[in-house]
C-alpha cells in the first residue's frame, strides 16, 4: 500500500542517513583496505563489476550505446566531490538485503561494502525493476528522501543524484545478471537495458 510504501522507505532512508553518519567518522585503520566504487570502480574499463557495455546479450548497435553512456557517466563522476558525500557504503542495498521485523527494518549482508558516493545507496535501494514503472515510485523516492534528509541536514547534493545512480545501477547490473545464467537473471537484461537507455537519452548522456 502507499502508507507501507511511504512509512518503509523514510525509515529506510533514515537509517541509511545514519550509516553514512557514521562512515564519515570511520578512522580507517593502516592495515584497512576495500574497493572503491568511484568513477574506476563504476565506470572505468576495468570495473569492478563486468565491464557492461560488451555483454552477449546485446547488439552491437546497444553496445556502442553503452560504451557512450559509460565514457560520458565517468566524465560526471570524475568531477563529483568526494567530501561529505563520499565514505564507506554499503553498495548493494536492494531489499532483498533489508529484514523488516514488525515495525523495525534491518540492514543485512555488507559484503560489497567499499568506498563510494552516499547517493549510490539510496538509487541501490530504490532500484526495483517492479517499483521502478509504477507510481509508487514516485512515494518511495520522496519517503526515502524525507528520511534521509532529517537525520542529515547537509545532504542537498547526495538527494539530487539519485537519479544518475539509479540509472548506474541499471548498467551495472547489465553484466552482473549475465553472469547468473543458471539462476535466470539473463532473461532481465532485454527490458533493463531498453530502459537504461532510454533513461540515458532523457539525461543527455545518449
Amino acid at each position: 500500500t502507499e502508507e507501507l510504501i511511504s512509512r518503509s522507505y523514510r525509515q529506510l532512508g533514515a537509517i541509511i542517513a545514519r550509516m553514512h553518519k557514521v562512515s564519515l567518522n570511520f578512522k580507517t585503520p593502516g592495515s584497512f583496505s576495500r574497493h572503491s566504487w568511484d568513477e574506476e570502480g563504476l565506470m572505468g574499463n576495468q570495473p569492478f563489476w563486468k565491464r557492461f557495455w560488451e555483454i552477449e546479450n546485446a547488439s552491437s548497435s546497444h553496445r556502442n550505446d553503452l560504451l557512450i553512456v559509460k565514457n560520458n557517466i565517468y566524465e560526471i563522476l570524475k568531477d563529483l566531490p568526494k567530501g561529505r558525500e563520499f565514505s564507506m557504503i554499503h553498495a548493494d542495498l536492494h531489499l532483498d538485503n533489508i529484514l523488516s521485523f514488525k515495525d523495525s527494518l534491518t540492514v543485512i549482508d555488507f559484503d560489497d561494502a567499499g568506498f563510494g558516493w552516499h547517493s549510490c545507496d539510496l538509487a541501490n535501494a530504490l532500484w526495483e525493476p517492479e517499483l521502478l514503472p509504477t507510481p509508487l515510485y514516485k512515494i518511495a523516492y520522496e519517503s526515502i528522501a524525507e528520511g534521509y534528509t532529517e537525520i542529515r541536514d547537509d545532504s542537498g547534493s547526495v538527494i539530487e543524484n539519485i537519479e544518475l545512480f539509479i540509472l548506474i545501477r541499471s548498467l551495472i547490473i547489465l553484466g552482473w545478471a549475465e553472469d547468473r545464467k543458471e539462476l535466470g537473471y539473463d532473461t532481465r537484461i532485454p527490458s533493463i537495458l531498453d530502459s537504461a537507455l532510454e533513461t540515458a537519452k532523457e539525461m543527455n548522456l545518449l
